[in-house]
Parts: structure tokens; C-alpha cells; sequence
């Protein structure tokens, strides 16, 4: 073969590879843009469809317990107008579950936990993130009631009447930051449920137990009715994003509220006796199974590779404002719900 006709071979050869190479890249690229749409698409026809967001709302138990309500008003315990809208409400913890942030290894007849996957920088930019888009509009749902929701920062640095500025108490951040919960604290540790590999938005304590299920146990409540005494509210809202931060997958979107019930101290109950509890309280929620993807706004980004080549890679930049609209939503069924069964609902005639 003359030398004129290899050196043709070799290059035809190295560019018929070429393209192949840019041919499957281009292929990943396009099947990893097709399903980033498509899981879009996917989300928004779900948060704009007010039919399946209301079919896939869920009410953990009630959310002020109306069977209490009876029972305190029958017996005495308290009136009517004992039942008031409390003016302001503590928002105690605005936490993210990242179900990838912990992983589960078996070790003999126990598990033992390791993180590894997602980075704990990632998922506190997530919580912070979502805090943002969502706190105007829950304080809103709040104030068409009647009622304040207030932020850890707001509760710790109340405005000052004499300047109209808003001052650190230390006793208010030694009672919200600083009380002891070991009880709590340890078993977040011990067993990650939602624990020491998750996430709270900027100035919130980091608080295991406001995951809607919570832990149960007799030591548990009274750790965390003494905490609830001690901050001295009337109310407490919790909020709860249950994801998966590095695939981008919404497993579920919950907010509670805790109430004090007006009439436990004339009933003369000790402890958690069911009906009678001093703080009683419940969920609003959407849960996905299977998880809800495309939560993630993300951009294409060019990038050279370690061996030198071009490549696409579709980066992160922002937390779809779908996830805040859920929450909403949330927030204002169940300060609806709430103002039903503390204040009572009008009876239809």
C-alpha cells in the first residue's frame, strides 16, 4: 500500500472514530436533556393541576384535635372563649430529610450508618433555598387568620420599641438555641432518622423531631413538652421536605402545628393521656411514592474533560419555585383546618 493511501486510511479511520465519539456524546446529551424535560413537564402539570395537588393531600390525624375540643368543652375544663386563634406562632423548624445523605450498611444483627453521597453543603443550599421562596407567603397564609408567624430570628431579636430595631435577648436564644435535649439529640445520632444527615435553613436549631413522625416514648415527650414550655409559645409551626438532594426527587411535603390545649390544667391529667395532652397538634401533607423528579432547575454547562475532550454537563442552579407552591398550599389548608377546629366551624343552616 502506497504511503499516500495509508495516511488517507488513517485519517478517514480517525475521523469515521471521531464522529462516533461525538455521536454518542451527542446522543447521552440529548437523552439526558429528554428526560430532564420530561421530568419538568411532570412536575408542573402535577402543581398546576388544583384537582391532583387536592386528591394527594393527606391530614395526619387532626390538626387540633376536635375530640379534645368536645371533651374540655362537656366536662368543664374550659368555654368557648378559652378556644382563641393564638396571635402569634413560633415556625420551630424548617427542616429537609435527605434520604441520600444517609446511608444504611448492615454490620451483624445492627446497621450502621455512613454518609457519603450527598454533601451536607448541598443539602443546607437546598433548605435554604426552598426557606426562601416560602416564608412570605406562609406568613400571609398565617395573617389572613389573624396569626403571626414568626421566625427563630424574630422570636430570639424582638423589635426594640425605644429604637424599632430588632435586639438579640439572650435568655430567648438560650431558651430556643441552647436548651438541653439530650433524649432527642442522642437518638437522631444513634439512629439518622433524619437526624445528624439532614438540614435546617439559616438561624433554625437543628431539631430531629420535627419530622412528622417523630420519636414516641413516654421520656421523649416530656423532654420535648418542657422544651415547648420553656420557649413560652402558644402555638409552634413545623415544616418537613422529604428529598433526595442528589437526584433531584421529592419523596414528600409536610407542615404541622402544635397547639396548647387550653383546657389540660383543669383536667388535672399527668403526662401524655390521650385526649388530654398539653400540646396537641397534627400534619397536613403530600406524600410521592413513587418521588416526584424534576424539583431542580438545571443548566447546561460546557466542560473539558480529564483526557482533554468537550462534553455537556447539566449542572444545578436553583430549586424549582413548584416545591415552595406545594408548601403553600399546605400551609394554608392547614391554618384553615386549624382555625375550624380551635375556633370552631360555622355550622352550615
Amino acid at each position: 500500500m502506497k504511503t499516500s493511501t495509508l495516511l488517507k486510511s488513517v485519517i478517514v479511520i480517525g475521523f469515521l472514530l471521531f464522529n462516533t465519539v461525538i455521536s454518542a456524546q451527542s446522543k447521552a446529551t440529548k437523552k439526558a436533556r429528554k428526560a430532564i424535560e420530561s421530568e419538568k413537564e411532570q412536575f408542573h402539570k402535577f402543581i398546576n393541576n388544583p384537582k391532583t395537588i387536592k386528591k394527594a393531600t393527606k391530614e395526619i390525624g387532626s390538626v387540633v384535635s376536635s375530640y379534645e375540643r368536645k371533651q374540655n368543652l362537656k366536662k368543664g375544663y374550659c368555654t368557648a372563649e378559652d378556644y382563641k386563634l393564638p396571635k402569634k406562632v413560633l415556625l420551630l423548624s424548617f427542616y429537609i430529610k435527605d434520604n441520600d445523605y444517609a446511608v444504611y450498611s448492615s454490620s451483624g444483627d445492627f446497621f450502621v450508618t455512613t454518609t457519603y453521597k450527598a454533601s451536607g453543603k448541598k443539602v443546607n443550599v437546598v433548605a435554604q433555598r426552598i426557606y426562601e421562596q416560602s416564608i412570605e407567603q406562609m406568613k400571609k397564609e398565617y395573617a389572613a387568620l389573624g396569626m403571626e408567624l414568626i421566625t427563630p430570628f424574630e422570636f430570639i431579636a424582638p423589635i426594640d420599641p425605644s429604637t424599632g430595631k430588632r435586639v438579640i435577648d439572650e435568655k430567648l436564644f438560650e431558651a430556643y438555641m441552647d436548651y438541653p435535649l439530650p433524649i432527642l439529640e442522642s437518638k437522631a445520632s444513634k439512629w439518622g432518622l433524619g437526624g445528624d444527615y439532614s438540614a435546617v435553613a439559616k438561624s433554625f436549631r437543628f431539631l430531629p423531631y420535627s419530622s412528622v413522625l417523630g420519636f414516641q416514648g413516654k421520656h421523649f415527650f416530656k423532654e420535648k413538652e418542657d422544651y415547648l414550655n420553656n420557649l413560652g409559645m402558644d402555638a409552634y409551626a413545623i415544616v418537613v421536605i422529604d428529598l433526595t438532594a442528589t437526584i433531584g426527587a421529592l419523596k414528600g411535603v409536610s407542615t404541622g402545628f402544635i397547639f396548647k390545649n387550653p383546657g389540660y390544667d383543669a383536667s388535672g391529667a399527668k403526662g401524655p393521656a390521650v385526649g388530654y395532652t398539653k400540646y396537641t397538634g397534627g400534619t397536613v401533607s403530600i406524600p410521592f411514592n413513587p418521588p416526584m423528579k424534576g424539583i431542580f432547575i438545571k443548566e447546561e454547562k460546557e466542560i473539558t474533560t480529564k483526557k482533554g475532550k468537550q462534553d455537556i454537563k447539566f449542572v444545578t442552579v436553583d430549586v424549582d419555585a413548584g416545591v415552595s407552591a406545594l408548601l403553600n398550599h399546605l400551609t394554608k389548608k392547614l391554618v384553615l383546618n386549624t382555625k375550624n377546629q380551635i375556633v370552631g366551624s360555622k355550622k352550615k343552616k
